[in-house]
C-alpha cells in the first residue's frame, strides 16, 4: 500500500506499506505499526518542506533582504551625514584651536624676542664692564711692567757701570802688563844686542 499525501502547497511521497511491513517484521502488531506509520507520515508532511515551500521562502527572504538593504542604505546615509557633520565640527574646532595656538606662539615669540633683546642689552653692559675692568687691569699691568722695566734698567745700568769700571781696570791692567812685557822684551833684546 503506497500512500501519497496531498497538500495545496506541498506534495510528499511516503511508502507507508513498506514501513508497516518492516515494523511488523520487527515484532510490532499490525494496528500499532499502521498507527505509528500514519503518525510518522503526518509529522513528515508537517515538518519537511517542499520545493514550493523553498521557493516561497526564497521569495520572502529576497523581499526581506531588499527591505533590509534599503534600511541599511538609509542608515548608512544617515551615519555618513552624522559623520560629515562631526567631521566638519571637529575641523572647525581644530581650526579654532590652531588659530589660538598660532596666536599663543606669536605672543611667546614676541616675548622671547623681547627677552633676547634684554639679554643682549645686559650682555653688552656686562661686556662693557668686563672691557672696563680689563682695561684697568691692563693699565695696572702696564704700570707695574714699566716700574719693573725701570728697575731692571737701573740694575742693568748699575751692572754696566760696574762692568765698565771692571773692563777699564782690566784694560789698564792688560795695557800696563803689555807695556811691562814690552819693556822686559826691550831690555832683554838690548842686553842681547849689547
Amino acid at each position: 500500500m503506497r500512500s501519497e499525501a496531498r497538500n495545496p502547497v506541498r506534495t510528499f511521497l511516503f511508502d507507508t506499506l513498506d514501513s508497516v511491513k518492516k515494523l511488523e517484521e520487527a515484532g510490532v502488531p499490525q494496528k500499532q505499526a499502521e498507527a505509528q506509520v500514519r503518525l510518522f507520515s503526518k509529522v513528515l508532511e508537517e515538518s519537511i518542506c517542499s520545493k514550493q515551500d523553498l521557493l516561497e521562502t526564497e521569495g520572502c527572504l529576497k523581499v526581506e533582504l531588499k527591505e533590509t538593504e534599503g534600511r541599511l542604505e538609509v542608515k548608512l546615509k544617515e551615519t555618513e551625514g552624522r559623520i560629515e557633520v562631526k567631521l566638519k565640527e571637529t575641523e572647525e574646532r581644530l581650526e579654532v584651536k590652531l588659530k589660538e595656538t598660532e596666536e599663543r606662539l606669536e605672543v611667546k615669540l614676541r616675548e622671547l624676542e623681547i627677552k633676547l633683546k634684554e639679554t643682549e642689552g645686559h650682555l653688552k653692559v656686562d661686556l662693557k664692564e668686563i672691557e672696563g675692568r680689563f682695561e684697568v687691569k691692563l693699565k695696572e699691568l702696564e704700570g707695574r711692567f714699566e716700574v719693573k722695566l725701570k728697575e731692571l734698567e737701573g740694575h742693568v745700568l748699575v751692572e754696566i757701570e760696574k762692568s765698565k769700571s771692571e773692563i777699564i781696570k782690566w784694560f789698564i791692567g792688560t795695557f800696563l802688563a803689555s807695556i811691562g812685557l814690552m819693556a822686559s822684551i826691550g831690555t832683554l833684546l838690548f842686553k842681547l844686542i849689547h
